[in-house]
């Protein structure tokens, strides 16, 4: 059976919403992933109990959910907890409380409601969501913003910068137990992706605060191997050395993810200027990892360039990225994989027209940005990201386009999957992608 087939018992009739691809994308923005056998178990479980209390999700229910437990309006208090072995059932702290709510039925239907109603987009929906803007926590904070971002409700405007910086660095809820970190860090790609979908100018200053914001972060949570030793410290543990290095290296790639986002937001709003002043620091870019054969074997951190050049070879990495979000509409969909600017001219020569006409930079230094960006591996990956996008931006269609068309297009594709059993595409870290062989040999 495939993943995701038994949300169609749960679709609301005749097409209408929410449909079985619309309660899929609500689970996905609540932080499921039904690859895994627990979190399908788990929906389809939060599914029959909000199906017994309200009956099959519906608009008007999802409607009422979230309009009667906004915030100012009465909720059930937590029921009281049972005496018992505090090995056995682990209760939510109040921190957890604060990031994901109490976790009692009320909420648990509600943050279901609201992530549901910022996929349908009706237009009832934002004043539904607008209350939740002022909620004490964070989940219907998020959701509630996503969805007045997806429908351009200007309500959202002026909570946009608070959250693109309320989880960075040592900010963000991060335990070992759960995985509150991993879905803000989805919904803060989610929403950079709605704002610059969005188009709106307003958006650009809070996108700009936190690619600061994870700027200033990254120099405090990874600062470079110091002392006579190289000392560097990385989960309590104290490293020296080459050892050292290579856990600088391996923490600054998800810092590197996380800037590129914002980064490559900007350059889809076409905000070129909103790099002036933002500092950027050496470090990753200009190194690699590579495996030493002989003996045991190693893996050694090995410049790429020299260490002259590593000051601008950041900004010449950020330059680029925000020129292929630029021209995101453009080549997405029309470019093949490909691994470096050799291999499509005519990309090659639109990223360097930009870096003429944004950047003003002369042709010596342009040439010298592509090549940077070329050997650090990202022609290859952006370009992946190009073909990514260009199948999410057709199911987005999907989910507010002909519903019937919809359903009858994924029970296909459901059928599919059952005959052959395929995975669903990985979101691949920087880590991986470092790993993988994307051009970093010298081209000559």
């Amino acid at each position: 059976m495939s993943h995701s087939s038994f949300l169609r018992r749960f679709a609301a009739a005749d097409g209408a919403p929410p449909t079985a691809r619309q309660l899929y994308k609500a689970f996905n923005l609540l932080g499921s992933d039904f690859n895994y056998y627990e979190q399908r178990e788990e929906a389809l479980q939060q599914l029959a109990d909000f199906t017994r209390r309200w009956g099959k999700p519906s608009l008007d229910n999802l409607l009422e959910i979230a309009r009667r437990f906004a915030p100012g309006q009465p909720r059930s208090a937590p029921e009281p907890q049972p005496k018992t072995d505090r090995m056995a059932v682990v209760h939510p702290t109040i921190e957890e409380i604060a990031y994901l709510g109490p976790g009692t039925p009320e909420e648990t239907d509600t943050t279901f409601a609201l992530a549901a109603l910022s996929v349908i987009r009706n237009p009832e929906a934002p004043n539904a969501l607008a209350p939740y803007l002022a909620s004490p926590y964070a989940i219907e904070r998020w959701l509630a913003t996503i969805g007045l971002v997806a429908m351009h409700d200007e309500r959202a405007l002026p909570i946009l910068e608070p959250l693109l910086i309320e989880f960075v660095g040592p900010l963000p809820p991060r335990r070992p137990d759960l995985a509150i970190g991993y879905i803000f860090e989805y919904l803060r790609y989610d929403l950079l992706r709605l704002m610059a979908d969005w188009g709106d100018s307003r958006v650009v200053p809070p996108i700009r605060a936190g690619l600061i914001a994870n700027v200033r972060a990254e120099e405090i949570e990874v600062p470079e191997p110091h002392g006579p030793e190289h000392e560097f410290m990385f989960g309590g543990e104290r490293f020296t050395g080459q050892e050292a290095w290579q856990w600088f290296y391996y923490s600054q790639l998800n810092w590197v993810d996380e800037e590129h986002r914002f980064i490559y937001a900007l350059g889809r709003l076409g905000a070129f200027g909103a790099l002036n002043g933002v500092s950027t620091r050496w470090g990753v870019y200009s190194r690699r990892d590579l495996w030493i054969s002989g003996g045991d074997g190693e893996y050694r951190l090995e410049r790429r360039i020299p260490e002259s050049h590593a000051e601008i070879f950041r900004a010449n990495i950020w330059r680029v990225h925000m020129c292929f979000g630029a021209l995101e509409s453009q080549f997405r969909g029309n470019v093949e994989r490909i691994s470096h600017f050799a291999d499509f001219p005519e990309l090659a020569e639109s990223v360097e027209r930009f870096l003429a006409e944004e950047f003003k930079l002369d042709e010596a230094a342009r040439r010298r940005a592509m090549w940077d960006y070329d050997q650090a591996g990202w022609v290859s990956w952006t370009v992946f990201q190009y073909a990514w996008e260009t199948e999410s931006a057709r199911e987005r269609a999907m989910w507010q386009g002909d519903y019937e068309e919809e359903e009858e297009e994924w029970e296909d594709d459901e059928q599919e999957e059952e005959e052959q059993e395929p995975e669903d595409p990985p979101e691949i870290s920087l880590e991986d992608r470092e790993a993988q062989d994307f051009g970093w040999e010298d081209q000559g």
